[in-house]
């Protein structure tokens, strides 16, 4: 065990203070290597900073765009990722507390034109009725700010059904890039 302890020790000294003489991405096929190098900060020349690496592999990880991302910093800084498919169905289902249960699906094409853009397709049937549409670019190209545009239509009975209630709405966010998270506009 100390062995072990002593050369992964040894390891993460020697990648402590390596420098990046290549960075290559295996495993995208669909996704553009742009698109993955916008969510790493270290470039070529760069000394390598393995918090920063496993920041950078979190974050690939939570684009939704892989089902599995591991970074290995050395001098060749390897980026493997592993790819979700573009288009995936998903159940859907909704428990209104006073009203009862929903039921439906929705499609999610995911990774358009290899960029992290996203729209999803849905409806539910049941107690209540919805249908909606969400498109979600979280890395705008020129501005790096991100956009979210979710419409929606909700049709529902009310208790005592003698009146039905009918929502439709509009939701969008921009959020801009800077030091605070979650700055909504």
């Amino acid at each position: 065990m100390k062995k072990i302890l002593f050369i992964l020790t040894h390891l993460l000294s020697i990648a402590q203070f390596s420098t990046i003489e290549e960075i290559v991405i295996i495993g995208n096929k669909t996704t553009l290597d742009n698109t993955i190098l916008n969510y790493v900060q270290h470039n070529i020349g760069d000394t390598i900073n393995v918090t920063q690496a496993i920041d950078e592999q979190l974050n690939l990880y939570e684009t939704g765009l892989f089902y599995d991302v591991t970074i290995l910093p050395a001098s060749k800084y390897i980026i493997f990722v592993s790819e979700k498919p573009k288009i995936l169905p998903k159940p859907r289902f909704d428990k209104h507390d006073i009203l009862g249960w929903s039921y439906g699906a929705s499609i999610l094409f995911n990774n358009i034109q290899g960029e992290n853009k996203k729209l999803q397709v849905g409806a539910l049937t049941g107690k209540t009725v919805l249908y909606d549409l969400k498109y979600s670019n979280p890395l705008l190209s020129n501005t790096k700010d991100s956009l979210t545009v979710h419409v929606y239509k909700k049709y529902f009975m009310n208790i005592e059904e003698d009146y039905s209630l009918d929502r439709i709405g509009f939701y969008t966010s921009l959020n801009f890039a800077n030091n605070i998270k979650n700055h909504n506009f």
